[in-house]
């Protein structure tokens, strides 16, 4: 089995994970709109809407890190999801909880699922990868990789 961290995860695809991760079941997604002015308030400039829509649509080839920086603040992760390269685990966090949400899970613990062990102990990312399965075949979400 390949495991999907082996796989570069395109940044427009992460993305857009948080967008659909950054609401609750019953609400929409948050707008580029809604997402660029909060970027604004954050960065202390402004963002235009079209700056978020050409991330996620991956059109904005490099974007400014400032921005990258203030969407993963925005959405409440690790910066390095967006602008690191090591992005797998918290592709697998993101999954979970939006897999947990859709399959109408009410509270979710996640204080057992750290970093993998670096010399090759157990894998709780395995065990995140497993539960994304079962919620999607709960709930209906995809628990799919890329897009």
């Amino acid at each position: 089995m390949t495991r999907t961290d082996d796989q570069p995860i395109p940044l427009s695809t992460r993305v857009n994970r948080l967008f659909e991760w950054g609401h609750r079941r019953d609400d929409p997604e948050q707008t580029n709109e809604e997402v660029a002015l909060a970027l604004g308030d954050r960065l202390r400039r402004p963002v235009e809407p079209r700056m978020v829509e050409s991330i996620r649509d991956g059109s904005l080839a490099d974007p400014p890190l400032d921005v990258l920086d203030a969407v993963a603040d925005h959405f409440e992760v690790s910066r390095s999801y967006l602008s690191g390269t090591d992005h797998g685990y918290v592709d697998a966090q993101v999954r979970l909880c939006i897999s947990a949400r859709d399959a109408g899970v009410k509270s979710l613990s996640m204080r057992s699922l750290t970093d993998p062990d670096p010399v090759g102990g157990a894998l709780p990312r395995q065990a995140m990868e497993e539960l994304i399965g079962l919620l999607a075949r709960l709930g209906g979400a995809t628990g799919d990789v890329t897009d």
